[in-house]
């Protein structure tokens, strides 16, 4: 890495002097502006006055950029190209390559050789994760001929150009599946799931009409262990218990602070705190599975009251309004949206699986670059000088 040209450390112009730091027109980049492959703007700034006065370097257009003492080299080891002329922070070091050397092709066989990087090159017996200059200087690098490193860099582009595009939408996975729960969830609860199935007519009731309410009772947190039963609060099971305060599948509303309104279902036996309301008794016409999906679709935490703290009461839940078909239905509707739940999750597992594929493919991809793999060589290149 030495060989590749001539390397530049950073500085600090004094913070104690504002002339240095008054909007000043060159970017001062620090470890926290290294988040992407191309520098040309930092949170920072200084002034021509700071270059003239400090022991601060002009960093060109076209360096390579990498950070040799950060907290994120316990994980990562950032590099960048930059864009145009920057200073850089002493936490960082700038190389400017021969001109038989791209800057891009520098810097994606840094990224390609990041672990071993940092296994190799780790300062130790320091309280700032580092790394040793003189070892990164002398760190192997693979060079060929400047248009087989264009040639590199083009295709490389292009492939990370394809995964940056792939995780966008991989991203976009969960809120589309979100949407499409809430629309069957939806479609169950008006009707529209089972109507040609069974056609038979609904009722609407209020949920006082269907339910009795009870305020769960007080737990301390150090007795919320160890137990048999489920501990039921605002946030569903937040521990275990050896007593339990209900011994059958009930409705769980989180009643106040920031899980107002959660609503979960017990499994069976539970413990429910005090930061909880539970249906103490619910209609034999309601299975609780039916009731879980209507008090999660009708949004109870937007109707939350209090000026500091989100509360509701039971009052509040009473008003609930249920469009109840008959239990044959209730059973037919919680079927579908259990199968289509399974679906979800399917999908679900499928987005983590690609999403950890990607990196993977990244690193496939830089490894091929690396090995002469990943695109022709050409023989009319010419030798390296």
């Amino acid at each position: 890495m030495g060989a590749l040209g001539p390397w530049r450390g950073g500085a600090t112009p004094s913070k104690a002097n504002t002339s240095y730091w008054n909007r000043g027109p060159i970017p001062w980049v620090s470890p926290k502006d290294m988040k992407r492959p191309l520098i040309g703007e930092a949170q920072e700034s200084i002034t021509l006055e700071a270059v003239e006065n400090s022991a601060i370097q002009r960093i060109p257009a076209g360096s390579v950029l990498v950070v040799t003492r950060s907290g994120i080299l316990r994980h990562s080891f950032p590099v960048a190209v930059t864009t145009r002329d920057v200073a850089i922070s002493q936490d960082l070091k700038a190389l400017a390559p021969l001109p038989t050397v791209d800057a891009r092709f520098v810097a994606a066989q840094l990224r390609a050789n990041a672990a071993a990087i940092l296994s190799s090159c780790a300062k130790s017996g320091t309280t700032v994760d580092s790394i040793d200059f003189d070892r990164l200087k002398r760190f192997p690098f693979l060079l060929c001929p400047l248009p087989e490193q264009r040639r590199i860099v083009t295709t490389l582009d292009r492939l990370t150009g394809h995964i940056a595009r792939a995780r966008h939408e991989i991203g976009q996975i969960t809120p589309l599946v979100e949407t499409y729960r809430q629309a069957v969830t939806a479609a169950a609860l008006n009707g529209e799931l089972t109507r040609a199935a069974c056609g038979q007519p609904w009722r609407i009731f209020k949920a006082r009409e269907l339910f009795c309410w009870a305020s769960g009772k007080f737990l301390p947190r150090s007795k919320q262990v160890r137990g048999d039963i489920p501990v039921y609060g605002g946030n569903g099971v937040t521990g275990s218990h050896t007593q339990s305060l209900i011994d059958r599948p009930t409705v769980v509303v989180g009643r106040v602070g920031a899980h107002c309104g959660n609503v979960h279902l017990t499994t069976g036996a539970a413990w429910v705190t005090d930061n909880a309301i539970y249906a103490q008794a619910i209609d034999p016409r309601v299975d609780p599975r039916y009731a879980l999906l209507v008090f999660r679709q009708s949004n109870i935490n937007a109707q939350s009251g209090g000026t500091g703290q989100p509360y509701i009461d039971q009052e509040l839940l009473n008003q609930t309004p249920l469009h109840l078909p008959p239990l044959s239905e209730q059973l037919e509707l919680i079927r579908r949206v259990g199968d289509a739940c399974l679906r979800f999750e399917r999908i679900g597992a499928d987005q983590l699986c690609a999403a950890q594929l990607l990196p993977q493919l990244e690193q496939a991809v830089l490894a091929k670059a690396f090995r002469g793999d990943l695109v022709r060589q050409d023989a009319r290149d010419g030798l390296l000088a």
